[in-house]
């Protein structure tokens, strides 16, 4: 051996193999003991963890999604509101719809609904930001949670605020409609009404939408407090997909990320011809907005059976388009 002057001491050691000795199976012991010990802990888990654990492994080990288990208490597929305990806060944690999946944008408007119906105490995206400098410096590559570098959640989180911060979504008056046959959502309340669909024309209150080629979400939220059909000014939201500057798919279908790409983003085109039954449509006036907040350009506009029609195209001669904003000079 060799004594360092440090305090760090060396050997040099040769091991000749004679043979197999099954006292010192080691891995195979081991493996054995942590099987039991899994299929013991196993035994007690409750239904909500047994049922995460069965999806987990079924879709890491096969790749497949788990079939929910004949077994599992009728109660626990109920909903989030079964699992409240009465006289005691409900709050969820986290919250978001990742990117770069191209359905995120509907996210805000569906969750924001639901808590909001369903009286939560709290709900906390997740997240913002991972960190400081991505909210204050420049541009940074989108990332799948982070609030900071995607444009589409940041216009989208709008409709939680209405609908769950300021209580649009909470009453009697407020509902929800999915059609999971038309993959379309549509949600109504005196002041902010939305909707998700693919195609076609869409009604949500007092405000109506023909869909040109793109799936698409979008809402519009009383910003006076008022009534949607008498506010004097309203923030109309439009959204298609937004993602990052050169990513990289497996294939059209968009399930496997290989690349994020540069720190950029692209706005994927569409547009939607919007309806707005409104007071005193001749006196509104459209601007299409910036990302941040700041009027651009004037959007043209008509007067058709009382209602205000106008286009909302996401190609806009400054760039992408996601706001605008209808204000009445009365």
């Amino acid at each position: 051996s060799h004594q360092g002057t440090f305090g760090v001491g060396y050997g040099i050691c040769a091991f000749d193999v004679t043979g197999p000795d099954p006292d010192r199976d080691f891995l195979d012991r081991y493996l054995a003991e942590e099987k039991a010990r899994l299929k013991k802990q196993q035994e007690k888990e409750d239904p909500y963890v047994r049922l995460a654990r069965l999806a987990l492994e079924s879709y890491i080990r096969n790749g497949d999604r788990v079939k929910v288990p004949q077994d599992i208490p009728e109660d626990l597929l109920s909903g989030l509101s079964e699992a409240r305990v009465a006289e005691l806060p409900f709050a969820v944690s986290e919250w978001n719809c990742g990117a770069p999946s191209s359905f995120r944008s509907l996210g805000a408007l569906a969750f924001g609904a639901v808590a909001a119906s369903e009286r939560w105490d709290a709900a906390w995206r997740f997240a913002y930001s991972h960190r400081a400098e991505k909210m204050r410096e420049g541009r940074h590559q989108m990332s799948y949670f982070d609030l900071s570098t995607d444009p589409l959640n940041q216009a989208s989180d709008r409709a939680a605020l209405a609908l769950f911060l300021r209580g649009d979504g909470d009453g009697s008056s407020a509902s929800m409609k999915v059609d999971p046959a038309k993959a379309s959502i549509v949600v109504t309340t005196p002041r902010t009404c939305g909707f998700h669909a693919k195609e076609g024309e869409v009604q949500a209150g007092p405000l109506r939408s023909s869909i040109y080629g793109t799936p698409t979400t979008a809402f519009a939220v009383s910003l006076d407090g008022k009534r949607l059909d008498v506010s004097r000014r309203v923030l109309f939201t439009h959204l298609t997909d937004v993602q990052a500057d050169g990513s990289v798919f497996s294939d059209s279908t968009r399930t496997l990320l290989y690349d994020w790409g540069k720190g950029g983003c692209v706005a994927r085109d569409g547009k939607v011809e919007v309806r707005l039954s409104i007071a005193k449509p001749e006196r509104c006036t459209v601007y299409a907005l910036g990302t941040d907040g700041n009027r651009k350009c004037r959007i043209k506009s008509r007067i058709e059976d009382g209602s205000l029609l106008f286009t909302a195209n996401v190609r806009q001669p400054f760039g992408a388009c996601f706001h605008y904003e209808i204000e009445s000079s009365d």
